[in-house]
């Protein structure tokens, strides 16, 4: 998990995994269900908190998402989320990592990986 968390609070190598994830799930038919399941998920979850997504994408076995906080309370809305919605997906997800992270610019965002296939109770990231 530290080489997880290591890709997850660095800027741009997470921006490249959320696109590669996206790309998986726009073009690869075995995960493009995936994609759009959790997707509509995360939207439809998100956004009675008044949270949105800004890069998001689903390969065949893990999801990876950003969630920007802009709001002064959006950190709290976030934690509400996870706190209800968020152990609520279609889903069982065996591995979900989550983490803060700060531009330094100071944009906030919450960054979310995880996985949804049951075999996949690990994630390890180059």
């Amino acid at each position: 998990m530290s080489d997880t968390f290591g890709m997850i609070n660095d800027g741009q190598a997470w921006k490249d995994a959320v696109r590669a994830f996206e790309n998986e799930g726009l073009t690869d038919p075995d995960a493009r269900d995936l994609h759009q399941l959790f997707g509509d998920w995360l939207r439809t979850s998100l956004g009675r908190h008044g949270l949105e997504i800004s890069g998001f994408g689903c390969g065949r076995s893990l999801c990876a998402a950003t969630i920007p906080i802009v709001a002064p309370d959006a950190a709290q809305r976030y934690a509400a989320w996870y706190g209800t919605d968020g152990n609520e997906p279609p889903m069982p997800l065996p591995v979900f990592a989550q983490m803060a992270f700060t531009w330094p610019n100071g944009a906030s965002e919450m960054r979310i990986l995880f996985s949804t296939d049951p075999d996949v109770t690990v994630v390890n990231a180059p």
